[in-house]
């Protein structure tokens, strides 16, 4: 009878540290969920960053297109002025040819 009490308590103060352990394990496992979510909303973040960065690249890139279609015009512009310079002179070198005759 008291072998079989003492056995007993053996089994319950077993079941009672098996217990203790599950739910540290639990805690432990609940602890490292909370460890992922922070991860992935971590990792979000930082692809959400990278994703500005791009976009920050891309403005940047369409800003120097921008300068450089600017430069060209400017460019046709003088090429433009440089003709008009050439026409009116062959219209006065024309008009000298025609006063001379």
């Amino acid at each position: 009878q008291r072998l079989v009490l003492r056995l007993q308590l053996l089994q319950l103060l077993v079941l009672r540290r098996l217990l203790q352990l599950v739910r540290q394990l639990l805690l432990h496992q609940q602890q490292l969920l909370l460890l992922l979510v922070l991860q992935k909303h971590m990792l979000v973040r930082l692809q959400l960053t990278l994703l500005q960065l791009l976009l920050h690249m891309l403005l940047l890139l369409m800003l120097q297109l921008v300068l450089l279609l600017l430069q060209l015009q400017l460019l046709l512009l003088v090429l433009l002025q440089r003709l008009m310079q050439l026409l009116l002179q062959l219209v006065v070198f024309q008009l000298l040819l025609l006063l001379l005759l």
